[in-house]
């Protein structure tokens, strides 16, 4: 760098160009982002706005419009009401949405509530709906969003609002999808300060890359070129690293949605990759299979969770819902910068070599190739990888499995290639990778009271706790409750030679014991226990699917000063701080709900006890 400087320093115009150049474009890339953001800011809304009313199409694309024209207030409680009912509440945990009801038009501005899902306080059947322009537009058959927000009974929303049809083609009734104030901000605040940051970056990439071409331009021809090309390739791999990291982020997003998963899309790109460059694909190709295979299911970004990690068989509703992910995500990728490629393994992933999948029903080598490679590459990673509820599936099944669908979900020149690379041990990192999992942090609560829990059970021999090591999980469960108060109260004495954690929570037990004796603040030890039904055995699996959603609901319930810990095979142990019993039952009650909203009605039904200190 020391030619270009000294060159300015003797070289005055140069020195003026090189400035003015600079100024120039810092003004005009600044007049360009102002207007660029101020632009993105009405395109925002507008998407926001569209996010909105993709979820209530959705909801009234569902719903039989002579049904809902027919009900009645007398019909609640009936087989005809209770479909409305079931078919808005697949949409009414959705993760944005706050309320999902049906609306009737009275006529003369005036509309009523027909069926309301709010589980707490739904609208009574003919109330009178706050009105809206955009609820107005949709009872004219045009699927609206308020522009503008609107306070009722039960808060501040922007709503959503779609039209229902009946056989004859008029309007029978309104679904309306209410979105808090809240959740459009900060939707609209994280998108503009997004598009801010990447104009800001933009603008400061651009003056440094000027900068350095003026820099360049008073060196001598040759060496100019060569200085250009170098700074080129770099932008060039730098944009390629960013492209790569957004696509990498939005993978672990789609990942993040399905807590049956861990790190799916990359494996199955990896393995996706691994059967292109057997098959001969050229490097470039292989790349961008590698990003396509990656985002193959960001169509799962517009199914709600509440389908997506539903444990139980789904209804012909929601199987038709999760099957739409794969023209979700080929519409979402179609629009941007995205190769075909990516667009076709997005939408045909799916796709079964005899024709029998969807969503097209394609056949044979008229579903792309990458889509047939990803085919193979998902349903072995859904096979051979760990998964919160079960191990990996059996090396012998996986292969029958393959082998089985040559011809008919598969490819079968393809899935040949796979089974000798896996045969060839060439997949064994990748699947070793899915082997390992994560350790659990000191500084955990649950791993710490569990901690406490196992060195209740390792001085039993002295007869201060039961020991539960030793015994049936049944009779774990019939452990009298005042030996838990007693192995607890007892720790915080110990004076054996135990780690750190356990001292830690020993301390914390006593505290807040003192705390309650000397300063009046209470606390209270809860033991929350799932049952089922008189007579019956579920199997093991349907256990550990309940207790894994009562963890969910109680995590998601309690505050950060308390402490959960699972106790046994159907039971955890909670402490709820500075609370009275009736405190309990206010936060029991929202983990119960949280437990059936996530359960469904579920095998086991949860109880609790308020353990005496």
């Amino acid at each position: 760098m020391k030619q270009p400087f000294s060159t300015l320093k003797t070289n005055r115009l140069s020195t003026k160009i090189i400035l003015m150049v600079v100024v120039v474009l810092i003004l005009s890339n600044s007049i360009f982002c102002v207007v660029s953001i101020i632009s993105s800011r009405v395109a925002i809304r507008k998407a926001i706005q569209q996010r909105m009313l993709d979820i209530a199409n959705c909801a009234s694309g569902s719903m039989n419009g002579d049904v809902l024209a027919s009900l009645t207030a007398e019909d609640e409680g009936t087989a005809k009401y209770q479909a409305v009912y079931d078919t808005l509440a697949v949409f009414r945990d959705s993760v944005e949405l706050e309320y999902v009801y049906s609306i009737r038009d009275e006529g003369n501005g005036r509309f009523t509530f027909i069926v309301d899902t709010d589980p707490v306080a739904p609208g009574v059947f003919g109330a009178e709906v706050k009105y809206t322009e955009a609820l107005a537009s949709a009872a004219r058959g045009k699927a609206a969003v308020d522009a503008v927000p609107y306070t009722d009974a039960w808060g501040q929303f922007y709503s959503a609002y779609s039209p229902v049809y009946d056989s004859a083609g008029h309007v029978a009734g309104i679904i309306a999808a209410d979105f808090s104030v809240e959740w459009f901000n900060s939707q609209f605040s994280e998108q503009t300060r997004a598009t801010i940051v990447s104009y800001c970056i933009i603008l400061l990439l651009t003056i440094f890359a000027a900068a350095l071409l003026s820099l360049i331009a008073v060196t001598p021809f040759v060496r100019k070129q060569e200085q250009l090309a170098q700074e080129v390739k770099n932008k060039a791999d730098e944009n390629e690293q960013l492209f790569l990291q957004i696509v990498r982020s939005l993978a672990d997003a789609v990942d993040a949605k399905d807590p049956y998963t861990n790190g799916h899309s990359r494996r199955v790109s990896q393995y996706a990759v691994k059967l292109a460059e057997a098959d001969g694909w050229d490097e470039e190709r292989v790349n961008t299979l590698w990003y396509a295979a990656l985002l193959h299911d960001i169509g799962k970004i517009g199914i709600p969770d509440s389908i997506l990690n539903n444990p139980k068989k789904l209804t012909p509703v929601e199987y038709g819902i999760i099957k739409s992910h794969t023209t979700i995500g080929g519409d979402i990728l179609k629009n941007g910068v995205m190769d075909i490629m990516v667009v076709n393994v997005a939408r045909y992933h799916h796709e079964w070599y005899n024709g029998s999948g969807y969503p097209l029903g394609l056949k044979g080598k008229d579903i792309p190739e990458e889509a047939r490679i990803v085919a193979i590459a998902d349903a072995f990673d859904a096979m051979s990888s760990n998964r919160i509820y079960r191990k990996s599936c059996d090396p012998a099944h996986i292969r029958h499995e393959l082998e089985g669908g040559k011809g008919k979900q598969f490819d079968p020149v393809l899935v040949d290639q796979f089974i000798e690379l896996w045969s060839k041990g060439l997949l064994d990192q990748i699947m070793e990778n899915d082997s390992k999992e994560p350790e659990a942090s000191a500084d955990d609560p649950s791993a710490l009271l569990r901690e406490v829990v196992e060195a209740f059970i390792s001085q039993g021999k002295s007869g201060d706790f039961p020991r539960i090591a030793n015994l049936e999980p049944e009779e774990a469960e019939k452990t009298d409750i005042s030996e838990i108060v007693d192995g607890i109260q007892k720790s915080g004495n110990y004076s054996g030679a135990l780690d750190v954690e356990y001292r830690q929570f020993a301390r914390l037990y006593e505290y807040i014991n003192n705390l309650e004796h000397r300063f009046d603040h209470p606390f209270k030890l809860i033991l929350i226990e799932l049952e089922a039904p008189e007579g019956e055995t579920p199997q093991a699996e349907e256990l550990d699917r309940a207790m894994y959603f009562m963890c969910q609901s109680i995590r998601q319930t309690i505050r950060n000063v308390d402490v959960v810990t699972r106790y046994s095979r159907r039971q955890y142990l909670v402490i709820l701080v500075g609370t009275d019993n009736e405190g309990v039952s206010v936060v029991i009650d929202r983990v119960f709900k949280g437990y059936y909203k996530m359960s469904g009605s579920g095998v086991f039904s949860p109880h609790y006890l308020i353990i005496p200190g």
